[in-house]
């Protein structure tokens, strides 16, 4: 798996970006079969910022319902990752 296929897109809500700037910790969803070792050298490739710690979570998927109600379709689970930076 190449680096740039591994982080997918940056996670921007109000309690990540608010995570961010206080703690130094930023999310993005990652690829679902990326190991801690792939994410934290898709990092450094991409940013070039050595990760101090990282911390992944599988969000799992739902069903929705469609526009008419009657029927239903699955949204597939999604892997973040929570990326801790040093603030040294």
């Amino acid at each position: 798996m190449k680096t740039w296929e591994i982080i997918k897109k940056p996670i921007v809500t109000e309690k990540a970006l608010a995570k961010g700037k206080n703690t130094h910790k930023f999310t993005f969803e990652v690829d679902r079969n990326a190991t801690k070792t792939q994410i934290k050298a898709a990092v450094f490739d991409q940013f070039g910022v050595n990760p101090k710690r990282i911390n992944t979570a599988v969000r799992k998927g739902k069903s929705k319902r469609t526009r008419g109600g009657k029927a239903k379709r699955m949204v597939a689970p999604i892997k973040h990752a929570v990326i801790f930076f040093s603030t040294d």
